[in-house]
C-alpha cells in the first residue's frame, strides 16, 4: 500500500529524489440518497502484500484484487459486477422493498465491457456510459 499520498515541494526538489511507484485503483459506488454504499473494490499490484500478511482478505473493508499494473481489467470488472454489484443491489432492493432494478453509470474505459446488461441474471441493470469528457468529474 502507498505509504502516503502527498509530497511537499521541498521533497520533490531534493537531490536524489525518486518518486515511489506504489499504485492502486479504488472503485467505489453507492446510490443517490447515500444510504447504500458498495464495498469498495481495491486493485493492487501484489496479491499478498506484506502489510496484510496473515490477514484474511475476506475480513478487509474492501474487495481485494490484484493486477501487475494495479489496473481494473475486464475480468476483474466483470467479476466485481456479477459477484458483488448485482447481489449487493438485489439485497438492498429487497431490504428496502424496492423494485428489483438498477442503473449503473460508468465511464468509457477499456475494462468496462459494453454487454454488462447481458451479464446479470439476478437483477435488471441498465448500464449508461458517460461521455468521454465527463471522466474527470
Amino acid at each position: 500500500m502507498p505509504k502516503r499520498i502527498f509530497l511537499s515541494r521541498e521533497e520533490k526538489r531534493a537531490s536524489g529524489f525518486k518518486a515511489a511507484k506504489d499504485r492502486l485503483t479504488l472503485l467505489q459506488g453507492g446510490n443517490a440518497s447515500g444510504d447504500f454504499k458498495l464495498k469498495p473494490l481495491l486493485v493492487y499490484h501484489s496479491k499478498n502484500p506484506r502489510a496484510i500478511k496473515g490477514i484474511s482478505k475476506s475480513t478487509l473493508p474492501v474487495i481485494w484484487e490484484s493486477n501487475k499494473k494495479s489496473w481494473i481489467t475486464m475480468k476483474i470488472f466483470q467479476d466485481w459486477f456479477t459477484e458483488h454489484f448485482c447481489p449487493s443491489v438485489k439485497r438492498y432492493c429487497e431490504i428496502k422493498k424496492l423494485e428489483q432494478r438498477a442503473l449503473l453509470l460508468i465511464d468509457i474505459a477499456p475494462s468496462h465491457p459494453t454487454n454488462l446488461s447481458d451479464l446479470t441474471t439476478c437483477i435488471p441493470v441498465e448500464v449508461v456510459f458517460l461521455p468521454p469528457i465527463t471522466q474527470l468529474l
